[in-house]
């Protein structure tokens, strides 16, 4: 009897252990393709972040796609649930590879003792290690050329420069001009700088309206009014 017990528990850790690892070779298989479709798509939404919205943290970054890869594993692990052996499927799968003639399944369902434990048993699953390792190792190198390679923040566009009217370039001018050859009085200089500076106070949109460009003339005839009589 405690040969029969041992015995039983040889091949019965030996199908949960084949199981776990039979199931964990379905779910990468299912889930190789998806993940490195989110990796090329991780990578390429961080290269743009980073260039048009620097302002967001690496960290953050990091965290929205670990939480991606964690969507699509989880929707991976669910698909593969269909997929999945249990330990008595795992049981046949030993005995038909060790060509044991149903005896596990016999000592499964009562009728028979269960076999000794052969010398040499060979291992049921292989792993392919370049096809199993490729896909994660490609995602994670995708990431980290999306987080490391080096890229600039766009600049920020700089507005164009206000076009104010021309007649208030041309009185700026006169009035520098009248001030090197000290031809008025400064009281007067600053008198018209101030009355040009009242309508550059205004509103940009304002500058063109019909009021700003009658107190335009009005100022522009004061001066030329002014210039004559020098």
């Amino acid at each position: 009897m405690p040969d029969h017990y041992s015995n039983q528990a040889f091949w019965q850790s030996r199908a949960k252990k084949l199981c776990r690892r039979i199931n964990f070779a379905w779910f990468l298989q299912i889930l190789a393709a998806p993940l490195l479709v989110t990796a090329i798509l991780g990578a390429v939404g961080m290269l743009i972040t980073r260039r048009e919205f620097p302002m967001i943290s690496t960290p953050a970054i990091c965290l929205v796609l670990a939480g991606s890869i964690m969507i699509v594993a989880l929707v991976c692990l669910k698909m593969a649930f269909s997929r999945f052996e249990k330990p008595d499927q795992t049981l046949v799968r030993i005995e038909a590879e060790a060509g044991l003639n149903n005896a596990l399944s016999a000592a499964t369902a009562g009728i028979s003792k269960w076999p000794a434990r052969p010398e040499n048993l060979s291992e049921s699953l292989r792993w392919h290690l370049p096809k199993t390792l490729i896909p994660p190792f490609a995602a994670l190198a995708l990431v980290a050329l999306g987080l490391f390679i080096p890229i600039s923040a766009r600049a920020p566009l700089t507005p164009p420069p206000s076009r104010q009217p021309q007649a208030w370039s041309r009185m700026d001018s006169q009035l520098e001009l009248l001030g090197e050859q000290a031809m008025v009085d400064e009281k007067y200089l600053e008198e018209m700088k101030e009355r040009l500076e009242q309508l550059r106070a205004q509103e940009e949109e304002e500058w063109f309206s019909h009021a700003s460009l009658e107190a335009t003339d009005s100022l522009k005839e004061s001066q030329a009014s002014d210039m004559e009589n020098l």
